[in-house]
């Protein structure tokens, strides 16, 4: 595909020609060099701390932080031309869900196939039909008019339309592992996003910083990582606009929801996050409040459902980290998810699941000195023993839909790209799963069950410190090898997350399992695995990921951990 032409008032710049260099090539990296990247990871910190202190500007008191800055409209190009971007759009239709492989090289003659993973469509953006020809070369025998500037300092990125196409398509396969079938799964909201026929400014610059930050990261390129940085600030500079009080229609507007879901992935990329990690709790928790605000009958688009199961999937995770509530554990809430979502596996075990954080707070909130602490004690291990069965009844279908567990142990040498990047073999064997959609789907499960079952043990030493001579039933008891197996668990999904299959998006759901599991080595005094999860946080993600922190818990250090 000839590439677009630079404006002929512009000069050429190295980003220009690296961006367009990346998405010609329809870029595959190596399942290494999708893993990692060759950089000081200190000196990317504080580099983007200095960049995020120069973009803060102030917040919104109901959403995340909001942000703006003096945009220079960024560079601008002739659009490529209606006939390509139809005929993207075109086969996109055609190829339908096909999956693709995530380790295959893409030669440069394949672009089309890159452009054809996101519809022309997506972007409505004028374009005008004019000859291509070379960056610098002269426009001579093509359209006399000026050269159109594809958007305003708003919504401006380097390239036209369908250079966004591209663009937007490399992230979908760098991110997205090509088995996400379910539509519960809350991953498939960036897919939503993407088909937005007309996006809002703050959602089409949240989407162009994601795919930026991706592909500069996944690549180690320094050339593409500045323009994430000016695309996030847009994005935030375009919410703190629709979010203030003159705008209040815009609260209500889906794809201002979905402008701070995709902002809050951003907060995982070490190039864009808060400096302390916080920036991934801000955006959790304002879109919860502003999706609580307009309540469950307002959800009606393909958009607001894919921003609902991902919502609460984030939800979730928060929940459990900071052991409180969620908005979408509440009756109305869980009601509405069962009435709109497919019920497949995915939607069935977050809607049990989202429940968790709830119970952990209430426990939590228990004071021993009410004259009701041992009725609601027992309030709660009524609860708890029914979340525990539905969470018990969702595995044993699962199970029977797959004729037994969908995974088995093999040797950590037979996931070859954890196994060259991590030499601790304290964990020998890891579960290997036969894709994405189940490894994420039982990690959910391990997690939730530890949560759950640590507080119903909690909960029976709480009651016969309370109660003289009570103890729980032999068969109610929680065992500390019951404990232990859903932690070995967890460690053992690690490394199939770190294989090429499952993109990005295996990384990051890696965080969660990584946190509990050094939370739980930590307050046992199990050294030896506590430098496993440090060993496994440095040694493996290291290209520009970095799990979001909520406390004082941070993993990198645990690698200096002293083993006795």
């Amino acid at each position: 595909m000839s590439r677009a032409v630079y404006d002929a008032h512009q000069s050429e710049t190295p980003f220009t020609e690296c961006l367009f260099s990346l998405l010609s090539r329809g870029i595959r990296a190596s399942s290494t060099e999708t893993k990692t990247c060759h950089q000081d990871p200190q000196a990317a910190q504080r580099a983007a701390n200095a960049r995020y202190a120069a973009m803060k500007h102030g917040h919104t008191a109901t959403a995340c932080a909001g942000y703006r800055t003096e945009s220079s409209g960024g560079l601008e190009f002739y659009d490529v031309t209606t006939a390509t971007a139809r005929r993207a759009r075109n086969q996109y239709q055609r190829r339908g869900d096909a999956s693709r492989s995530p380790a295959s090289p893409v030669s440069s003659s394949s672009t089309s196939d890159a452009a054809s993973a996101v519809p022309g469509a997506g972007v409505t953006m004028p374009v005008r039909s004019v000859e291509r020809t070379p960056i610098g070369a002269s426009s001579q025998g093509t359209d006399a008019t000026p050269p159109f500037r594809s958007g305003s300092p708003q919504t401006a990125m380097p390239g036209g339309a369908m250079n966004r196409t591209l663009l937007w398509a490399e992230f979908m396969h760098l991110y997205i592992p090509s088995d996400c079938k379910l539509q519960g799964d809350h991953v498939n909201f960036f897919k939503r996003c993407i088909d937005t026929p007309t996006p809002h400014p703050a959602l089409l610059n949240s989407l162009d910083a994601l795919s930026l930050v991706q592909l500069g990261s996944t690549n180690n390129d320094r050339r593409v990582l500045p323009e994430a940085c000016q695309a996030y600030s847009r994005a935030l500079g375009s919410l703190h606009q629709a979010l203030s009080p003159e705008t209040d229609q815009s609260r209500s507007d889906d794809q201002v929801l979905a402008a701070i879901m995709v902002l809050k992935v951003c907060e995982f990329f070490t190039e864009l996050a808060s400096p302390r990690g916080i920036g991934w709790g801000d955006h959790v928790r304002g879109v919860q409040q502003l999706i609580a605000v307009r309540g469950p009958e307002s959800l009606k688009t393909d958009l607001a459902l894919g921003i609902f199961a991902h919502a609460r999937h984030s939800a979730l995770c928060h929940g459990l980290i900071n052991r409180k509530a969620s908005y979408f554990a509440q009756p109305s809430w869980r009601a509405f998810g069962q009435r709109v979502l497919v019920q497949d596996d995915s939607s069935v075990i977050h809607d049990i699941a989202v429940q968790v954080p709830g119970l952990l707070e209430q426990y939590d909130n228990l004071n021993p000195q009410h004259e009701s602490y041992t009725s609601h004690i027992d309030a709660l291990l009524t609860e708890a023993a029914a979340l525990e069965q539905e969470m018990r009844t969702w595995q044993s279908d699962c199970h029977k839909s797959t004729l037994g567990p969908p995974y088995h142990l093999r040797p950590v040498a037979g996931f070859p790209t954890f196994a060259a990047l991590c030499s601790d073999r304290t964990f020998a064997t890891a579960h290997m799963f036969p894709g994405f959609t189940a490894a994420y789907l039982h990690a959910t499960y391990w997690v939730c069950m530890y949560f759950l079952r640590t507080t119903v043990r909690a909960l029976h030493v709480a009651r016969a410190s309370a109660v003289t001579g009570w103890s729980p039933n032999p068969s109610q008891l929680v065992s500390e090898e019951e404990m232990t197996g859903y932690i070995v668990n967890l460690c053992q999904c690690i490394p199939y997350f770190c294989e090429p299959a499952t993109a990005t998006a295996g990384c990051i759901e890696s965080f969660l399992p990584m946190r509990t599991a050094a939370q739980y080595f930590l307050d046992r005094g199990m050294r030896m695995q506590v430098r496993w999860v440090g060993n496994v946080r440095n040694s493996v993600f290291n290209k520009g990921l970095a799990p979001p922190r909520l406390d004082r818990t941070k993993l990198s250090d645990l690698s200096d951990i002293a083993v006795d």
